[in-house]
Formats: C-alpha cells, structure tokens, sequence
C-alpha cells in the first residue's frame, strides 16, 4: 500500500480505519496502538476481514505523517530493523500498562476495579497481594 489517507467510518466504529489498496479497493482495519518513537507516531493496524497476506494475529504497521494540507497520511515503513524497534516499543507499552483494566499506561494506577467485590478503595483484584479472593 502507497501512502494512505485516513478515512474513519465514524458512524459505524471510532477505532474503524479504512485505506485503500494497490487497486483503489477499501480495506477496513481496527485501530490497534499508537506508538510515539524516537520522535516519530506509528500506527498499528489489524484487518477487520480476513486478508490473504495478513495472518489473524497480525497487525500493519504505519508511520503517521502529514500531507501538504496537514491531512493524516499513512506510509507503510520499508525498514525491518525500524518494524522491529516500533515493535519492541510497543511491547513495553503494553508491558507498563496497567493491569486493572482501567485502560491507562502508568503501572502505579490506583483506580477500582468496578467489577471487584473487596471494599478495599486501593484494591487491585488483578495483583496478586490482592485478599479479595480469599473471602
């Protein structure tokens, strides 16, 4: 895929990004991650159908620039030492992320779990030192 305008398809689905490929057809992906690296946003993307060069599991990484008008532009990123290094960063997004469920990136998150039935306000029902469980 050449570099690729965004089109979202708001009104069905906000994490819906549609690109058009080689031939001018629409291929709908999901919004996975963005990632900031080394000053730079890349975008990662998941097929909303099947394709047939893309496994299941896989996602598409983009670099995220602008057009002359400031318009979002996806260019696909040639480089595999580069793929992997926004990979690997993405990894230790994921991995620092928090583990309450709660959606954030600091691993010091002290929310609710809503779904926990401890009375504990700190309680974290995903932490192991949790008591909750042992009611």
């Amino acid at each position: 895929m050449d570099k690729e305008p965004i089109n979202k398809k708001e009104e069905e689905n906000e994490d819906l990004v549609t690109l058009l490929d080689d031939e001018g057809n629409e291929v709908d992906f999901y919004h996975a991650a963005t990632v900031d690296y080394k000053g730079n946003w890349y975008i990662f993307l998941q097929p909303a159908e099947e394709m047939e060069d893309i496994e299941e599991d896989e996602v598409v990484i983009f670099k995220l620039e602008k057009d002359e008008k400031g318009e979002d532009l996806f260019t696909p990123i040639d480089d595999e030492k580069l793929l992997d290094e926004v990979y690997h960063e993405y990894e230790k997004m994921v991995e620092n992320a928090c583990e309450c469920g709660c959606g954030c990136e600091d691993d010091k998150c002290d929310c609710v779990d809503e779904e926990c039935d401890c009375e504990d306000e700190k309680c974290h029902c995903n932490d192991e030192k949790c008591d909750c469980n042992k009611k």
